[in-house]
């Protein structure tokens, strides 16, 4: 009776360890997307000219002359990005390190766009409008801040 036992416990034992563990995935195997990688799975949704003009009528509630006026505004402000866009280009590369000329170019374009929307807008829409950009750009930080914890 001793020996079936004994028997039975060997096979027992046999067949349970011979059945397929699951492989657990190493944190070296799991592959996590680097620089080039990122840029090109999250590719934005680039804004154009006439759906910001809409977006900011809508919550700004401009009138008809107001939202063509902000609708060109924001048309010169993007041919004026997409001239600097090669000057961008080459200090990502590294060829040009003229940093605070570039900074200060696009500090000097940012503050005309200020200037030239303070005076289309009326002094409520002025605010509320400021308002709304620091809002975007608090959340941009927080999104920028969310995508590193993830990677």
């Amino acid at each position: 009776m001793k020996k079936i036992v004994m028997g039975l416990l060997l096979l027992a034992a046999i067949g349970s360890y011979a059945q397929e563990k699951p492989v657990k995935q190493s944190v070296k195997s799991v592959e996590r997307p680097i620089g080039d990688k990122i840029k090109n799975e999250k590719k934005l949704h680039k804004v154009t000219p006439d759906e910001q003009a809409k977006q900011i009528a809508k919550e700004l509630n401009l009138n008809d002359i107001q939202q063509a006026k902000v609708k060109v505004l924001y048309e010169e402000q993007e041919k004026n990005r997409a001239a600097l866009a090669p000057e961008l280009k080459k200090m990502e590369k590294g060829e040009q390190h003229d940093h605070a000329a570039m900074e200060k170019k696009m500090k000097e374009e940012n503050t005309a766009f200020d200037t030239k929307m303070k005076n289309i807008l009326s002094k409520e829409q002025y605010v509320k409008w400021q308002e709304s950009l620091k809002k975007n750009h608090s959340n941009m930080g927080l999104k920028k801040i969310e995508t590193i914890k993830k990677s």
